[in-house]
């Protein structure tokens, strides 16, 4: 009889590295192993980039990362798969700007979570002009889930989900400002996939410019949507015939509707609403109930009869 002696195999522990300055910083990134931790140790000014192939976590630690604010450049880029938190409250990401050099905070080519911290800034200029406080994807596939966190632009879009992109939101805020009588500023902009089962949202946007791509936003579950739902084409660049989608089965929402009917998908087939959506967007087998919970008239639900 062979007797064979099982050998435990070792695990090495991810490595949390600390970051005081530009230079500890990029030496972290530069360093960092699948699975390591970059925690800040003091607020830093730098635009940074996560390498392709890169797998980290990024801890600001109560710090704040501003973006160095050269031209063209992202706080961080990132081209890996980065996570972002925050493990003590009050940290943030944000940027140097100025009037003639707006540009993202933060630029995801890669995988990107966020699950804590706040990402935000003041647009220096004036709507219908500025730049995303977020973007996602737009040149080649990516993926955004944002699971917590604060994320705010006073002025422009917080968050962009461009072509190609795959935007999840479950929870956290996100939010804008700067709405005009002809634009609207988006909390959550979407050119690509985007589903939401969580967290509370102000103004979303759906929209398609280009036949060659889908746009597609799914709500559902707990998520909250407070301000305006637009949903339309853009002929900016184009004459777009596809129309972008919009399904919700849940979730709550106090909002107005700005839409294109001529020009959109839209399906409700769950949720509940301040104000009632218009009949035509329920779906086939739902229908819309007005009711009173604890003597609050004037809520709506779509759901199915019975």
């Amino acid at each position: 009889m062979v007797f064979v002696m099982a050998v435990p195999m070792t695990v090495s522990a991810a490595t949390v590295r600390e970051a005081t300055d530009l230079a500890t910083l990029n030496k972290a990134i530069t360093d960092a192993e699948v699975g390591d931790t970059i925690k800040l140790k003091a607020p830093i000014t730098a635009s940074i980039t996560i390498p392709k192939g890169k797998n980290i976590t990024l801890d600001l630690n109560g710090q704040t990362l501003t973006g160095a604010g050269e031209k063209w450049v992202a706080a961080i880029t990132n081209n890996g798969t980065l996570t972002i938190k925050d493990s003590i409250g009050n940290g943030k990401i944000s940027r140097n700007y100025s009037q003639g050099n707006t540009h993202y905070v933060i630029y995801n080519q890669g995988t990107l979570t966020i699950e804590s911290g706040e990402v935000s800034i003041k647009s220096p200029v004036a709507m219908p002009n500025g730049a995303s406080l977020i973007r996602n994807a737009g040149n080649k596939k990516a993926t955004l889930t944002i699971t917590g966190g604060k994320i705010f632009q006073d002025g422009f879009i917080a968050v962009k989900n461009d072509d190609l992109g795959i935007l999840n939101i479950t929870g956290g805020e996100i939010g804008t400002s700067g709405d005009t009588a002809t634009n609207t500023a988006s909390a959550v902009q979407n050119w690509g996939t985007a589903n939401i089962t969580g967290g509370t949202i102000g103004n979303v946007w759906t929209g398609i410019w280009d036949d060659q791509y889908d746009s597609e936003t799914n709500i559902s579950g707990n998520a909250t949507v407070a301000g305006t739902v637009v949903v339309k084409r853009d002929y900016t660049n184009g004459n777009p015939t596809k129309k972008p989608k919009l399904k919700i089965t849940g979730g709550t929402f106090d909002v107005n509707w700005a839409v294109v009917k001529s020009e959109a998908d839209i399906t409700i087939a769950g949720g509940n609403y301040t104000s009632a959506p218009d009949a035509d967007f329920v779906a086939e087998d739902h229908v819309m109930f007005h009711y009173s919970i604890g003597g609050n008239d004037g809520k709506y639900y779509v759901g199915t009869p019975g």
